[in-house]
C-alpha cells in the first residue's frame, strides 16, 4: 500500500489503513492502522470481516496503542520474531 499523509502534519482526520491480509477462509481480515480516539493518535491491529449485507464490520478484537509508542513495539515485535525463529517456531511465509 502507498503511504498516505494527512493533510495537517500530525492530525489524522480519519482512520487510515496501512496494511490487510486474510486470516481466514471465512472472510476475516487483518487490519493494522492509525486512527484517533479520545484525542489520541492509536497505531491499531484489527479483526476485521465483511457482514451478509456487504459492510465491512470489526467485532473490537484487536490491540492499540498509542503512536508514540510504536517504536517500543517494534522493538519487542523484532525480538519476538528472533526468538520464534530460535524455538523453530513457523514464523516464515509458507511454513505453516
Amino acid at each position: 500500500m502507498a503511504i498516505q499523509k494527512s493533510p495537517e502534519r500530525g492530525k489524522l482526520q480519519e482512520a487510515i489503513t496501512v496494511d490487510e491480509w486474510q486470516r481466514n477462509g471465512r472472510g476475516q481480515t487483518n487490519r493494522v492502522s492509525f486512527r484517533t480516539y479520545g484525542g489520541h493518535q492509536l497505531f491499531d491491529v484489527r479483526i476485521w470481516w465483511v457482514g451478509d449485507d456487504g459492510t465491512t464490520l470489526h467485532p473490537g478484537k484487536g490491540f492499540s496503542c498509542r503512536v508514540k509508542d510504536l517504536p517500543r513495539l517494534a522493538a519487542a515485535i523484532t525480538k519476538s520474531l528472533e526468538q520464534a525463529r530460535a524455538l523453530g517456531l513457523p514464523v516464515d511465509e509458507g511454513s505453516e
